[in-house]
């Protein structure tokens, strides 16, 4: 991606945005390759840390395609999916129909979803462990994770209620 020189830094409301996420720039990128190692697209990545270092609800969609010069389809994608992921919402500000996007860090977080998915996991793994019929260290392990699963889905709301009562 090249160094933005498109219509953010020209506009008076995005002069302050821009000068201060261009001094991140690479706080950017390096935050952005974490993102990509747990498997987010390169673009999808980019565009989570880039809301993750912006102030909060400010970051119009222009912003986004301005500041990484990809094509707007590239960051249409990228939103829907960190959208559709519930890790980035947006909001609208005095009844303009432009959307602001930011980071929402409660994905991380979510009990159904995480609940959701470890259900997922002890689903697939009990049908391969059914499918297999192999009596090897591979089933040891499968029936390892298994129980794994299982106890974090019933450990996990009480760990989150022990986390609010610190945060407090």
């Amino acid at each position: 991606m090249k160094k933005h020189t498109g219509s953010l830094c020209k506009e008076p409301r995005s002069i302050y945005l821009c000068t201060q996420v261009e001094k991140l720039r690479q706080k950017i990128e390096e935050t952005a390759s974490v993102w990509e190692q747990i498997g987010l697209t390169p673009v999808a990545a980019r565009v989570y840390a880039y809301l993750l270092y912006a102030a909060h609800y400010s970051t119009t969609f222009e912003d986004l395609a301005d500041y990484f010069n990809v094509s707007k389809s590239a960051i249409s994608n990228a939103i829907k999916y960190l959208t559709l992921a519930g890790m980035v919402a947006s909001k609208t500000k005095d009844g303009q129909r432009k959307r602001f996007f930011g980071a929402d860090l409660n994905y991380l977080i979510n009990t159904d979803n995480i609940t959701k998915r470890n259900k997922l996991f002890i689903a697939t793994f009990q049908q391969i462990l059914k499918d297999r019929k192999s009596n090897d260290a591979l089933k040891k392990d499968l029936e390892d994770i298994i129980i794994y699963f299982e106890m974090a889905i019933s450990e996990y709301p009480g760990f989150i209620d022990r986390w609010k009562k610190r945060i407090k």
